[in-house]
Order: structure tokens, then sequence, then C-alpha cells
């Protein structure tokens, strides 16, 4: 798999119905991820992207995952800890070519079963060029007056095969995320995101917004 191709469609590069390898992920939703409900591991809601006057919808769970800071190796940089990808169709005509967005969440402590938490999202994030989805490397966010301690930052990244952008993007970015419960075989809530600026990633648009509820039980 080139390294393009991870950036340009991200769910091309992910094993198919397969749990992610040395227990790192709590849970993993992954291609065909349509209809969940409030089943838990389902993940509901809606992504959006304005291109210009013209909004485009992203429905369709694609991909998510929590990396809890417990399970990670002081060694490795493995991306944020939280991890949300829509699509705008993943039939299997569409899949090759389809298009989306990625939000991504990252806290300072992050362990299973530590319980309920609450972040207001208000800040600049600066986004670099990204070639792979998911990487942190690079990208610096500035708080604003409104933004709670403890969550890091809080960015998108768009997709698209045929995109090949990869300009800094600077996006203003404020909302909430919930964990409702956080126990050891359940995480549950919600995000809340508006992206004012480039939207980064390879097809970027002029502003997102996010609305999930995730609901993952180990």
């Amino acid at each position: 798999m080139m390294a393009d191709d991870l950036m340009h469609n991200p769910m091309n590069g992910l094993p198919r119905f397969r749990r992610a390898p040395f227990a790192l992920v709590l849970s993993l939703t992954v291609l065909g991820g349509t209809g969940c409900g409030r089943e838990p591991g389902g993940v509901t809601g809606h992504m959006r992207v304005r291109h210009g006057e013209v909004w485009e919808e992203f429905p369709t769970s694609a991909f998510s995952q929590v990396q809890p800071q417990e399970a990670r190796d002081s060694g490795f940089n493995l991306g944020p800890v939280f991890s949300f990808c829509n699509s705008d169709d993943l039939s299997e005509k569409r899949q090759e070519n389809s298009r989306g967005l990625c939000v991504y969440v990252d806290v300072e402590l992050f362990a299973k079963g530590s319980g309920p938490a609450e972040y207001a999202i208000d800040g600049a994030a600066h986004v670099p060029g990204l070639r792979y989805r998911g990487t942190h490397d690079g990208v610096y966010f500035e708080p604003g007056p409104g933004h709670s301690p403890g969550l890091k930052a809080a960015w998108t990244q768009s997709f698209c095969a045929a995109g090949d952008d990869e300009k800094t993007a600077i996006q203003q970015v404020s909302g909430r995320f919930v964990l409702e419960e956080n126990s050891e075989d359940r995480l549950r809530g919600h995000l809340e995101l508006t992206v004012q600026g480039p939207t980064a990633g390879t097809c970027p648009g002029e502003a997102a917004e996010v609305a999930l509820d995730f609901d993952f039980r180990d």
C-alpha cells in the first residue's frame, strides 16, 4: 500500500472485519458500518463539509478508533486518542472513490474505566499537509479562552481519491466532547464540532460541521 493511497482514501488501508494488532484499539468500526443505531459498537450522526455555498453530506460511518494511553508504548507516536471518519458512500461500487471527512480528538490522559468527562473545544488547529490519515505529527493547537484543560487538540482532514492538497490549514474549531460513560467495558458519548477554515487533507472544504454519537463496548 502506497503512502499516498492512505491519505487519499483512508479506508483503503484498513483491514476488513479484523481487530487491530497489539490490543491497542478499544473499539474499531470498519467498512460497511451502516445502520448501527444505538446498539453498542455504533457510531451515528453526520458530518458535512462546505465547498463554496454547497454543503456536502457524509452520513455513513466508515471508521472509528479509540486508543487509550494505558495501551500505548511511550516509544511510539500512535496518533490521536479518538478518530472518527464518515463517507458519502461505502457501497462496493464506490469504496475506491468515496469521499469523506475524518475528525480527530486528542486528550492529555485517557484510561478505560476512568469515568465520565466533558470538554469544551475552543481554539485554532494548525494542520500541516498530512499524507497519512490519523497522524498528528506537526499538528499544533492554540487553545482559546473557552477551551477545557485536558483536551490537547481537535481537527479534521478531508479525503478523496483524486485530491492532492498538501497545504497547511488553520482551522478555528469550537464545540464539545462528552464521555457520558467510561467504564471497563463501555465507552459512550458524543462529539459536536464546528470548523471554520480549510478542512485540510487531500480535498479540503472551507468549513465543516460534525455531530456524532458513539457507543462502544469492549
